[in-house]
């Protein structure tokens, strides 16, 4: 990398990858993979591992998804309400969770944190789910 040396280029493709919006979980475990794969001299198949294991997480998904959601495409107000949906309700429970593993189970459990812990209606967490979230993982697909 721009003929640094190896310790340098590995700290700054840790730096890299660790600087993406994600949790500090989820950042912990990048941090502890890189370093595990560098000690066992699989540097370049982690980093396309790592970066294909990001890409399916549902932030990542989210906002690159988001940036087609944009006016003419959608009206302004649903691209509003998509965006107040994932920051306010399901990107805080789907954070780190690949979209290949959200499963019926996963949305059930969902809806009853929304209508439990949330104290939203059952209308409002059917909208949540039912076209926010559907619409972001129909379009995946």
């Amino acid at each position: 990398m721009f003929g640094l040396g190896r310790d340098v280029s590995i700290f700054l493709k840790l730096k890299i990858l660790t600087s993406l919006y994600l949790s500090q979980s989820t950042k912990h475990l990048l941090r502890k993979t890189f370093l595990a794969s560098v000690s066992d001299g699989v540097e370049s198949n982690l980093e396309h591992a790592v970066i294909n294991k990001v890409e399916s997480i549902a932030i990542t998904y989210f906002k690159k998804w988001i940036e087609g959601k944009k006016p003419p495409a959608v009206r302004m107000g649903l691209e509003r309400d998509y965006r107040e949906h994932f920051r306010r309700y399901i990107l805080p429970q789907f954070e780190s969770v690949k979209l290949k593993d959200v499963q019926p189970r996963k949305l059930l459990d969902f809806r009853t944190y929304l209508t439990g812990e949330r104290g939203l209606k059952m209308k409002s967490a059917r909208t949540i789910i039912d076209a926010s979230f559907r619409a972001m993982m129909r379009d995946a697909r």
